[in-house]
């Protein structure tokens, strides 16, 4: 169905999707900076779904201010 959503919402969906609200995101963010301060693992793994949530916040805030722009639509 490729008349499903309007040119609006799929530019807003694009901006929103292409965050960093995924699990391979914080996977690499894990492996990175465990691997530069190893001892300080266990932090990095707990503050992983704070930085998941906030990655979804900040791609959704990315997404309504392109909804708000309307020389882009």
């Amino acid at each position: 169905v490729p008349d499903a959503l309007s040119e609006r919402s799929r530019l807003i969906m694009v901006y929103a999707m292409c965050g960093f609200a995924n699990l391979g995101s914080v996977g690499i963010m894990i492996a990175g900076v465990s691997a530069m301060i190893p001892e300080r693992r266990a932090e990095v793994v707990e503050l992983s779904l704070k930085a998941l949530v906030s990655g979804t916040i900040a791609s959704g805030m990315t997404g309504a201010v392109v909804g708000l722009l309307p020389s882009l639509v």
